[in-house]
């Protein structure tokens, strides 16, 4: 049996970790030997779980943004082949609400911010999805 955890964090412009708060809650969906304990939902920033288990197997960690920012599945890879390891992860976020925007900036630029605007004869580009863009880490 192995002890392992994981907790998600942001990296700023710097790479320094801060705290995931643009998500609301964080599903993480275990291999299904867990059973009862498949399925667990963290509300809180790092969003903190911790499990014993004796197999790797790939997990599904969905993101729930702020503000009706959508669900942002991704996939981690859970083994053991070292002690400690960070997997970074990018989330896009399309057309983010102004909540969620003004949380994103705390951690660091944006890009351009939806609905602006620099020349008529860009309209076309604009209507484009713009992206944000921010890393995550887990560890465990």
């Amino acid at each position: 049996m192995r002890a392992w955890n994981i907790e998600i964090f942001l990296l700023n412009e710097a790479g320094e970790e801060v705290q995931a708060n643009c998500f609301e809650k964080a599903t993480y969906k275990l291999h299904p030997s867990f059973e009862k304990r498949a399925t667990q939902v963290k509300k809180q920033p790092p969003f903190h779980i911790s499990e014993e288990g004796w197999g790797e197997f790939d997990m599904e960690i969905i993101l729930s943004a702020v503000g009706k920012g959508g669900d942002h599945p991704l996939v981690h890879d859970l083994n053991f082949q070292q002690e400690r390891y960070e997997a970074k992860h990018v989330i896009t976020f399309r057309n983010p609400k102004p909540e969620l925007l003004a949380i994103l900036k705390e951690s660091g630029p944006v890009g351009e911010e939806n609905g602006v605007k620099e020349k008529a004869d860009a309209a076309k580009k604009k209507r484009k999805e713009k992206n944000v863009r921010d890393s995550l880490y887990t560890s465990r």
